[in-house]
């Protein structure tokens, strides 16, 4: 009577090299698995990432288009003061410039003491 081969499913009875296969396989399996899962995941973060960012060039666009507003609004009240009053714009214009000239010059003495 010949022997039978008998198969063991015990991975102990399967050679180094079947087990180690074995063990790529299920890892691959594994890593796939989690990257099935983890791309909605990421595509949701990205697409929060991507709102997140037109947000914020949105408020950024806003805030520019009114500094600009202000600047333009602080320019023309500027031009309406120096044609109501030119004499008095004229001597706080040089006012004003002496007081950085005198800055500046405090300035340029106390950096060569």
């Amino acid at each position: 009577m010949a022997l039978m081969s008998h198969k063991s499913t015990s991975t102990a009875d399967m050679p180094a090299t079947a087990r180690s296969g074995d063990m790529l396989d299920r890892l691959s399996d594994r890593a796939e698995d989690l990257a099935d899962r983890a791309a909605p995941v990421l595509d949701r973060w990205a697409s929060r990432a991507q709102d997140s960012m037109h947000h914020g060039v949105d408020a950024m666009r806003d805030a520019s288009d009114r500094l600009r507003r202000q600047a333009n609004h602080a320019s023309d009240r500027t031009v309406g003061y120096i044609q109501l009053e030119p004499v008095k714009s004229v001597l706080i214009a040089a006012a004003a410039g002496a007081a950085l000239i005198g800055i500046a010059a405090l300035l340029a003495r106390s950096h060569h003491s």
